[in-house]
């Protein structure tokens, strides 16, 4: 929770009359307690700081963030444990567990909400196509904060130092790696591959990147086909040129690595691009740069990742104060709140996303990318069954400890065997 901080006289006076200085409330009662749940990454944390804003001496906001997949974990206890009550006025989630949670009817929709505030808040701004993705059955269910996408980070100096060329597919990822461990870089790569989210959602990126398909139009599984072995094979070939901790590394493991100095390529998430040119906590300042994700071979254009997307939804019941939780978020995300974050995330507003500088340089990375097909992370609401199956099997493969192809059938079997004891299949 962000406490309350008197730093200026003009902060004092907002917080006496009820009413912070960059959040306006007025025409409403707030009292009371509001809370999100969101991730901890820089963007998510700016806009967390923003709804902590309007905390007031009758407002108090109770923010809880966490960091990587914990949150999607901790909203799924949350929202099934209590049938659609929450103790969270908001949650932050991304396109998989919208889709899941929208599917169990754990999440409300909004458009009525939407409607009557879009005008004061120019929502426009926000593509329709945009929208389109939280929209469900003509019923829209969350408001789409940012596009989020993996992309390559490479240390452009030591690229140039061994005259290498900047990876295109993941063989020149391995060919680029070798070399530079001949040269005494013995971890050359870095991205989250830790057990669980990570590794799934790598191994997803590169399936996609093959042509694959997840599940067929009855959602019987297909990820354990030749194109799902082939894409393990590629992600056990990194592992000689990562750290032993490899298959625990998480997105901010990753990061830092890059930011001390300490790895020279990678997928990384373009959310956390901003942060290689921190000077507080970065080492090489201006030296990453970005660009398409690998392709899984050269034989495929599609780049190996996956568009993502993160937004906010109300749990099904949320008391009396829905009105004014949706004021507070709107305050959260208007047009100036958005701007002041358009370096840290490639936001859904035009106004915020439409810019240029060299600390935006990542954005063409991520523009390059939809216009090479890259393809959205897949919306099945069983989905995160399969990935979560993935995620936990697939270690002992990449490890050596089990055949690939028989993990692959195992955890082919038990997310069909789930989603038919949820209730997705029949």
């Amino acid at each position: 929770m962000m406490k309350k901080q008197l730093l200026t006289l003009m902060t004092t006076l907002a917080l006496s009359s009820g009413v912070h200085a960059n959040c306006d409330l007025s025409g409403y009662e707030a009292q009371g307690e509001l809370s999100l749940l969101s991730n901890s990454y820089a963007v998510l944390k700016y806009f967390s700081d923003k709804m902590a804003e309007c905390e007031s001496e009758s407002l108090k906001i109770n923010n809880k963030l966490v960091s990587g997949s914990a949150v999607q974990e901790q909203a799924r206890i949350i929202l099934s444990s209590r049938r659609g009550n929450s103790p969270y006025d908001l949650i932050q989630v991304s396109a998989e567990s919208f889709h899941e949670f929208q599917a169990k009817e754990q999440i409300q929709p909004i458009t009525d909400l939407i409607e009557k505030f879009w005008d004061e808040y120019e929502l426009s701004d926000i593509p329709n196509e945009i929208w389109d993705l939280a929209t469900i059955d003509g019923e829209i269910f969350a408001v789409p904060l940012q596009m989020n996408m993996q992309q390559f980070f490479y240390r452009e100096d030591i690229l140039n130092k061994y005259d290498l060329s900047v990876p295109k597919t993941y063989a020149d990822v391995i060919a680029n790696a070798e070399v530079l461990q001949q040269q005494g870089i013995k971890y050359p790569i870095s991205q989250a591959m830790g057990k669980g989210w990570d590794l799934a959602t790598e191994f997803t990126n590169i399936y996609l990147s093959l042509g694959g398909e997840y599940f067929d139009l009855e959602g019987k599984p297909l990820f354990n086909s030749d194109k799902g072995v082939k894409a393990a094979e590629t992600l056990k070939s990194l592992l000689s040129y990562m750290s032993p901790n490899a298959l625990s590394m998480s997105s901010d493991l990753a990061m830092v690595n890059f930011q001390q100095d300490k790895a020279v390529m990678g997928n990384i998430w373009a959310t956390r691009a901003a942060e290689m040119d921190d000077a507080e906590v970065s080492k090489v300042v201006g030296k990453v740069q970005y660009t398409g994700a690998p392709t899984a071979t050269s034989k495929v254009s599609i780049p190996s990742t996956s568009i993502f997307w993160d937004g906010y939804v109300m749990p099904k019941r949320v008391g009396e104060n829905r009105e004014l939780i949706f004021k507070v978020l709107m305050e959260m995300l208007k047009k100036e709140s958005m701007a002041g974050a358009s370096h840290l995330a490639f936001l859904t507003r035009k106004s915020a996303s439409d810019v240029e500088g060299e600390q935006y340089r990542y954005l063409n990375a991520m523009r390059d990318m939809v216009e090479s097909g890259a393809k959205a992370f897949p919306n099945q609401p069983y989905y995160s069954l399969a990935h979560n199956e993935i995620g936990s099997k697939l270690p002992d493969a990449l490890r050596g400890k089990k055949d690939i192809k028989l993990v692959l059938n195992d955890a082919a079997r038990a997310y069909y065997k789930e989603a038919k004891a949820q209730g997705f299949l029949e």
